[in-house]
């Protein structure tokens, strides 16, 4: 038998960790290099990489940072319909628990026996 528990503290700190993945590739920035700095026969390969590879690079920093905010507002949406959840389980077992003490009570004020 396997035991599942989510503990919503856990993954407000996830939200906070992931979150600040945007702002620190933000700061990461990739220039391309200068082909000529290779010679002449890595410099004419660099050439046809560039700007192509520099420019993948970019884009997989901001599907990267894209996906760091993601994984944080999912992480903050879980926490929130986890606490909503247990809030709700709790004002089910309260009801309950209420009407059957008002049921007993009634009882005993008629004299039934429970």
């Amino acid at each position: 038998m396997t035991t599942f528990r989510v503990e919503t503290a856990q993954l407000q700190t996830a939200r906070v960790t992931l979150g600040g993945v945007p702002a620190s590739l933000g700061g990461v920035s990739v220039t391309a290099p200068d082909p000529g700095m290779y010679g002449a026969l890595v410099g004419s390969a660099a050439a046809h990489a560039e700007p192509a590879n520099t420019e993948s690079i970019t884009t997989l920093l901001r599907a990267l940072a894209t996906l760091g905010q993601s994984l944080s507002d999912r992480c903050e949406a879980s926490a929130r319909r986890y606490d909503d959840t247990e809030l709700r389980a709790a004002e089910l077992v309260r009801a309950r628990v209420s009407g059957a003490a008002q049921a007993g009570a009634a009882a005993v004020d008629r004299g039934t026996a429970l």
